[in-house]
């Protein structure tokens, strides 16, 4: 049997910031705190650094709206609300199995996920692709008859569609902010791990055979 190797879990944006020997005492400084951000490391060194470069991501708590609803995505897909949430998902994506057509289709799972049509709804996400072509791009599209400037049909128009219809149709405003993948982050390692489990899923052909769990403003035109 080979020798345990022992770890550092270093935590840096949480309830009590520091190192922590067990998996035990990090896991009760980070669970259900939404920006947390953490990881284990073998060398203790490793560990200090991680927590002194890592004060930036307080910025991701700077840029959210304290009275909005907040949930996290990812490619696979997962939809993370918070722990023990009915509405949390992991699905796999229906169609062409494409990372951007999963990044877009787990955003559009969490507007249907979404409890409340009135709140602003911030969206956490890690693809720039998928808000950008909501910021800029969708509008443009929509104008040039879903074409591109160079006359060809937009990819993945079907989602585009189904997104903007449900954006149109909040009351609430909705919001995409931007989270690096992979980064230690409390609900972001939530929402992947969701998404793992969803690529394993059975596959579904047609987007249109999944139903949302909440249809009071969803657009079915």
């Amino acid at each position: 049997m080979g020798k345990f190797k022992p770890g550092y879990y270093a935590v840096a944006i949480e309830r009590k910031k520091g190192i922590y020997l067990t998996w035990e005492e990090c896991d009760a400084q980070v669970s259900k705190f939404p920006n947390a951000r953490y990881r284990k490391f073998y060398m203790k060194k490793d560990a200090e650094e991680f927590i002194a470069n890592n004060q930036k991501s307080q910025e991701i708590t700077i840029t959210m709206n304290k009275n909005s609803l907040k949930v996290w995505t990812d490619a696979g897909i997962g939809v993370f609300w918070e722990i023990n949430d009915s509405n949390n998902l992991s699905e796999c994506v229906p169609g062409a199995q494409t990372n951007n057509r999963a990044e877009i289709y787990a955003v559009i799972r969490a507007i249907e996920t979404c409890k409340n049509n009135t709140r602003p709804l911030e969206i956490m996400t890690d693809s720039k692709y998928v808000i950008k072509s909501v910021e800029t791009w969708i509008k443009k599209w929509e104008q040039n008859g879903w074409l591109t400037k160079n006359n060809t049909e937009v990819k993945n128009k079907d989602l585009f569609i189904r997104l903007k219809n449900l954006i149109d149709n909040r009351v609430g405003s909705t919001k995409l902010i931007f989270v690096k993948g992979h980064e230690g982050i409390y609900s972001n390692e939530k929402a992947d791990k969701l998404a793992k489990e969803g690529s394993l899923k059975n596959f579904v052909e047609n987007i249109n055979n999944v139903k949302p769990k909440i249809t009071d403003f969803f657009n079915k035109e």
